[in-house]
């Protein structure tokens, strides 16, 4: 036996190949790789970290990675890593780590741990596409569960890695928890029995692996604390190439099905029970009967008030395995009563004593344990089995103290000793059978030798193949392109990827040069720097190392930009080279596209004269366009990352550090406030910030800043105008128009037709100019706020009844008659400023109607708001001035001014009342058909809203 080949040498020889290629091409997997100790600390990383998050290894493993993670993942992290603490491997866990960049990126975690080591062992992959868009798939999701909510059955939607994307209604029902509540969750997590939960999770495992995933039953905690028996059939949903994207499980109830059952079963073992359980009884074999006899016969014998076995425990504590007692409140073991434990100090005590007596309290040797139950004496007798100690019996006595005699101790020991022979023929009988098989071996182990050398070896082969099958699977998921060269340059290994990548099936590149997948360009640059590597020492590198760009090509002739690794291995034959080649076409067209866009966003803000810029939450600047330049004379480029303050200077950053916290609480705030200006004065700027909110949290705000230094000396020329209107004008008019009226009457003398004509001229045009001055006074009275707007409850058909009462006789005089459609209904406005407005409009609908129409007014119940209608028959207003009419001054036709006595102000009145009670005015018109003004009023306004106040 001693001559044969060492078999089981040989293929170890080729596992540990294997074992080295596998570990290379870990080395310069493009995924995130990483070793941490359960301190919270990395200990090893691969270069895909710091290409994912943009820092530097030393930056990484200066601090505890749970900085890196999101604030809101950092509960999960650290609970996830206590599960990693207990051995517990971690599978499909998500969090978000910071880049360097101060962006967050979603990486998915698969880790195991030694916690004798103290290290966990993960990987990680970058999600966050993944993750945007599985947003996009949330609304097609939802339209999905409107129609499971539909079905009976229980259906649940589960990733493959099995969690619940979403559940019917049925299953909310069953559970007793809303989706919202589990969304996310592994599906095992629901389930009650940690078996079930088990099993269903090395399903899913096996689903990853490729497996089927079978039928399955579990139990659900429904309300009321009632288990039901679930069983669930799966249908699988794939993608185009075949990996599985969802897993729709259907789940039937067969709880009562499965009870009627495990009833039949019950009765079944009942009755084999009731026969071994008669045959123990008549052997006398079983264990706790005769522990329990010898404590019951012992109590009676000595007349103590306890008696009980004592079994130490692999943690030293000691546990109560039988006991006999006078009364119920000496019991150890009474149903309902807290299991009171013995420490490992008192049977270290005994430990080291085969007899302890204690015949007085204070002689007890842990006399605060013992009085908690009550002990006022003890003897205590070791139990020895097989040389080592078992555990004690005890005899306490508790309603006094107690003189134990030397027969009585004689009699625990020979009882102790009793009990040890009986534990010794109990564990030999319960190891009998495995003692006959372990002999039977032993005979039988010189015949079977050689089937066992065969048995090795056959079993080498199989973990040589396993090993290599997980080489081929490895390969075969893997998107980046796998070749392996041999030194002659030849392809020996072509993977599934590859073949996407290149084009080109395995068959037809294995055994040809690697030259057919470069460019022509490339391929003298890429023999060159694969010598060097091969004469490097080195074991694996980044091909992006060397100064040339990296380059494939497809078998269609294309050419496309690559990122690509190389690894070393030495066989018997020489070297071979293994490139992992990744496409990145679709990345650097996405950067190119993005640089583009940055650049035409820097041309077009660089444009605007207005400020623009972003701020982050740390009151800094992100992004200046070239106006600030322009406005604080210094370069626009050198204020990114600088503080407001040291911008706008301290003063104003206090001035509108109100308003920048308010937008970066999540509101958009527009204010006026004073800017310094390079030539050293101070301009009035219009200045809003509106949020940036992204996934539900405010990363910053936008600001724009406007100019309006003109605006503000326009304002105070026009207040100096209606000064002048108002003191200058007006009295001046008063008089003349009272002069005018005076003539007309006669009293200073009689005028001829000619001058009375003249006069009645006059006195009309004073009156317009009257109403043209009061118009504008009003109108710059209710935008300045100076016209208190006091609010009442007023109900709608009073309002129009003395609309139109206040117009009946200018109505008569055109033979235009009204025709009213209002419904009874309460509003909270002011009624004069309300009534100024109807008869601003029904005087219009008047004098634009011909004479015999109808101007009809009607009123429509918008639910919270009002709608006022007044439509006539007149010309019409043409389409481009349907805006532009509620303008100052705007008029269909001019010559209206001097026909029809307008102002031109009378709908920018309105306008500004509505609007001050939180309404609109609009009008449709069809030129030469008539027209339809309308405005809107809430019924029930804020009286502190829109500038009110109430009465």
């Amino acid at each position: 036996m001693e001559n044969l080949p060492s078999l089981s040498q040989t293929g170890r020889a080729d596992g540990r190949s294997v074992e080295q290629e596998l570990t290379q091409i870990f080395a310069v997997t493009p995924g995130l790789l990483c070793i941490a100790g359960l301190d919270g600390y990395f200990k090893r990383l691969n270069p895909a970290f710091g290409l994912t998050l943009g820092y530097s290894d030393e930056a990484l493993l200066s601090q505890p990675f749970i900085n890196f993670v999101h604030p809101d993942d950092r509960t999960a992290t650290l609970a996830e890593l206590h599960c990693l603490a207990r051995s517990k491997a971690t599978r499909d866990f998500e969090n978000r780590y910071r880049a360097q960049d101060g962006s967050y990126r979603w990486l998915l975690w698969t880790a195991l741990s030694n916690p004798q080591e103290g290290l966990i062992y993960a990987s990680a992959q970058d999600i966050t596409e993944r993750k945007q868009a599985e947003q996009a798939l949330k609304q097609e999701r939802d339209f999905s569960q409107a129609i499971l909510n539909t079905v009976g059955v229980l259906v649940m939607v589960l990733t493959p890695q099995g969690r619940i994307v979403s559940f019917n209604r049925a299953c909310e029902a069953m559970a007793g928890v809303s989706l919202e509540v589990v969304k996310g969750r592994f599906a095992w997590d629901l389930l009650p029995v940690p078996a079930e939960a088990m099993a269903l999770q090395a399903a899913f495992d096996h689903l990853a692996q490729g497996q089927i995933l079978p039928s399955w039953e579990s139990h659900w905690e429904s309300p009321g604390e009632t288990h039901r028996l679930i069983v669930w059939s799966n249908t699988l949903l794939t993608q185009a190439d075949g990996t599985v994207e969802y897993v729709i499980a259907t789940g039937i109830d067969i709880t009562e099905r499965r009870a009627d059952q495990q009833r039949l079963e019950q009765q079944n073992r009942q009755g084999q029970l009731l026969t071994e359980l008669s045959r123990k009884i008549r052997q006398s074999l079983e264990l706790s009967e005769i522990l329990q006899t010898t404590v019951s016969e012992v109590q009676t014998l000595l007349g103590c008030d306890r008696v009980f076995i004592l079994q130490a425990q692999a943690d030293r504590t000691g546990k109560t395995v039988a006991e006999a007692f006078v009364q119920a409140d000496f019991s150890l073991l009474q149903p309902g009563r807290q299991l009171f434990s013995f420490p490992p100090s008192y049977l270290d005590y005994h430990r080291l004593r085969s007899i302890s007596v204690a015949p007085t309290p204070s002689e007890l040797p842990a006399p605060t344990l013992l009085n908690a139950i009550s002990v006022q004496s003890e003897l205590v007798v070791s139990i020895i089995t097989h040389g080592r100690f078992w555990g004690l019996l005890v005899a306490h006595q508790c309603t006094q103290p107690r003189q134990w005699h030397s027969i009585e101790v004689n009699l625990m020991q020979q009882l102790a000793d009793q009990i040890g022979v009986a534990i010794d023929q109990a564990e030999l009988l319960n190891n009998l059978e495995g003692l006959v098989t372990e002999r039977t071996l032993k005979l039988t182990q010189i015949n079977t030798q050689l089937q066992q050398e065969i048995g090795e070896r056959h079993q080498t082969e199989l973990a040589l193949r396993e090993s290599e099958q997980k080489f081929a699977g490895i390969l075969d998921i893997a998107e980046e392109a796998i070749i392996s060269v041999d030194q002659n340059q030849q392809i020996q290994l072509f993977n599934q990827g590859a073949e996407r990548i290149f084009g080109y099936q395995a068959a037809e590149v294995i055994g040809q040069s690697l030259d057919i997948l470069l460019p022509s360009s490339s391929r003298q640059v890429h023999r060159q720097h694969v010598h060097q590597f091969a004469a490097s020492g080195t074991v694996s590198r980044r091909m992006a190392e060397r100064s040339s760009q990296v380059s494939g090509r497809r078998k269609n002739g294309e050419e496309f930009p690559a990122k690509a690794s190389i690894s070393r291995l030495q066989t018997k034959t020489g070297n071979l080279f293994t490139v992992i080649i990744e496409d990145i076409t679709i990345r650097e067209q996405a950067e190119a596209a993005l640089r583009r866009s940055e650049e035409q966003l820097r041309l077009t803000t660089n444009a605007l004269p207005v400020l623009i810029s972003y701020v982050d939450t740390r009151h800094r600047y992100r992004f200046n366009n070239r106006a600030y330049e322009t406005w604080f004379g210094r370069p626009y480029t050198q204020m990114q990352g600088l503080h407001l303050s040291s911008v706008l200077g301290a003063a104003t950053y206090r001035s509108v550090l109100p308003y920048l916290e308010q937008a970066l609480a999540g509101q958009t705030v527009t204010f006026e406030t004073a800017f310094p200006h390079q030539d050293g004065n101070s301009h009035w700027v219009s200045v809003s910030y509106i949020p940036d909110v992204q996934a539900g949290m405010v990363k910053g705000c936008f600001g724009l800043t406007s100019d309006i230094s003109d605006r503000k000396a326009t304002e105070q020329l026009k207040d100096e105008f209606v000064s002048v209107v108002s003191h200058e004008l007006r009295t001046p008019l008063t008089s003349v128009h009272g002069s005018l009226k005076l003539l007309a009457t006669g009293q200073l003398g009689t005028l001829a037709d000619e001058g009375k004509a003249l006069l009645e001229i006059a006195i009309k045009n004073t009156e317009r100019l009257t109403r043209l001055i009061n118009h504008v006074l009003d109108l710059e009275r209710i935008e300045s706020g100076q016209v208190t707007m006091v609010q009442e409850c007023c109900q709608v058909t009073d309002l129009i009844d003395n609309a139109v009462q206040a117009i009946q006789p200018m109505a008569r005089a055109h033979d235009i008659t009204f025709q009213i459609q209002a419904e009874p209904m309460a509003l909270w406005v002011d009624p004069d400023h309300i009534a100024q407005t109807l008869i601003n409009l029904l005087s219009n609908a008047v004098k634009f109607s011909p004479p015999g129409s109808v101007v009809r007014v009607r009123t429509v119940d918008r639910g919270e708001q009002v709608r006022f209608q007044i439509e006539d028959r007149g010309r019409g207003i043409p389409s481009d001035k349907l805006e532009t009419i509620f303008e100052r001054f705007q008029q269909v036709d001019a010559s209206d001014s001097r026909e029809r006595g307008g102002t031109g102000l009378g709908l920018a009145i309105c306008r500004e009342i509505v609007q001050r009670h939180g309404g609109r005015i609009w009008v449709t018109s069809h030129h030469g058909e008539g027209s339809q003004f309308c405005f809107t009023l809430p019924k029930d306004a804020d009286p502190n809203s829109h500038g009110l106040s109430g009465s």
